[in-house]
């Protein structure tokens, strides 16, 4: 993700979403376990597909649930969804039933060296930023009511025309 951001040039390729999802699935699986949280990925339709740099996507998503995994106790849930159907974007949804993020850091999530852990290095969520916006997406962030957070990873659909071209 760091080349990526740093401008190194990666190959761009079309990406089946239900192939993305398969491997964060197989790589994220075993933390998930580690830390007795519950990961559910929702499968998506195989005709479903990005255009993009495969790993730095992998990468901002990759992130997003590792911060939602770290933010929930034991017993805790992580869900992935996508949703978008019928517009050109693809709607990553990340939600967990953690601790939520205090008022007083939500106007910074995003900014680069902000971290509200201890052992982060106040990088990720800048990426993930930096990801969406060079694929002409963006991300936002969401407080849910019961409790937990909710990210979104917005990034073109494949062969969709935005309505704003």
């Amino acid at each position: 993700m760091l080349l990526f951001v740093k401008g190194a040039q990666n190959k761009e390729e079309m990406i089946p979403v239900s192939e993305l999802l398969d491997e964060i699935g197989q790589t994220l699986e075993p933390h998930a376990i580690a830390l007795s949280v519950a990961l559910k990925i929702v499968p998506v339709s195989p005709e479903l597909k990005l255009t993009g740099e495969r790993q730095a996507i992998t990468g901002a998503l990759i992130n997003l649930l590792e911060n939602a995994l770290q933010a929930c106790r034991v017993g805790g849930s992580v869900s992935l969804t996508v949703g978008g159907d019928g517009s050109p974007f693809a709607a990553f949804i990340v939600e967990d039933n953690g601790s939520g993020i205090p008022d007083a850091a939500r106007e910074h999530l995003f900014e680069p060296f902000f971290t509200t852990r201890g052992e982060g290095s106040g990088l990720g969520l800048a990426i993930v930023r930096q990801v969406a916006e060079a694929h002409g997406g963006w991300v936002d962030w969401s407080a849910i009511e019961s409790g937990g957070s909710r990210f979104a990873l917005y990034l073109p659909f494949h062969g969709r025309e935005s309505p704003h071209d």
